[in-house]
């Protein structure tokens, strides 16, 4: 087992349960707590894919992160799976400590949305989802398709049924 010997902050597809996690158990990093970074940061959706975290001098919050035991070895593999226009720099918690983080490049932001109001990347993604309509798209020939368009409708989706023109043969079914 490699010594875990580096704490690295990340705050988005790496964290636990989502996509890029398996990425850092492949070189047995230690989810070691959770913690938020000073008042600094800006957050940016990459869209809306994975976020950019940015040092900025003035009008920073915090955003939220994961802290992660990894070794040297670990941090390199790692970065080398992260999107272009990501990398790891030194990053202040909110606590004072300084560890290393995954940060943007300051190009990478442009033309992309400030999403530092939601405090994280997981607090975005789970808006975004709860935003987005559901659509239930339907047609009944014997009208039992009614009944499930009902439990649809129940589970938030919005219903719509398609009219025909003129009546269809069983057969076109």
């Amino acid at each position: 087992m490699k010594q875990n010997n580096i704490f690295l902050a990340v705050n988005g597809t790496l964290m636990r349960g989502l996509e890029l996690e398996n990425n850092l158990k492949e070189v047995g990093a230690f989810f070691i707590k959770e913690s938020k970074t000073e008042k600094a940061y800006r957050l940016y959706s990459i869209n809306d894919k994975y976020p950019a975290m940015i040092k900025v001098a003035n009008g920073g919050n915090t955003v939220d992160v994961e802290l992660y035991a990894i070794s040297d070895e670990g941090v390199k593999q790692v970065l080398a799976k992260e999107p272009p226009g990501l990398t790891i720099k030194e990053i202040t918690l909110i606590d004072g400590a300084s560890v290393l983080g995954v940060v943007g490049e300051d190009d990478i932001i442009k033309g992309q949305r400030e999403i530092t109001s939601y405090g994280g990347w997981r607090n975005y993604i789970a808006k975004r989802e709860n935003n987005m309509k559901k659509l239930f798209i339907f047609y009944s020939y014997t009208g039992r398709g009614d009944i499930v368009a009902q439990k649809m409708q129940e589970k938030g989706y919005e219903v719509r049924k398609v009219e025909t023109v003129k009546n269809l043969p069983k057969s076109f079914f």
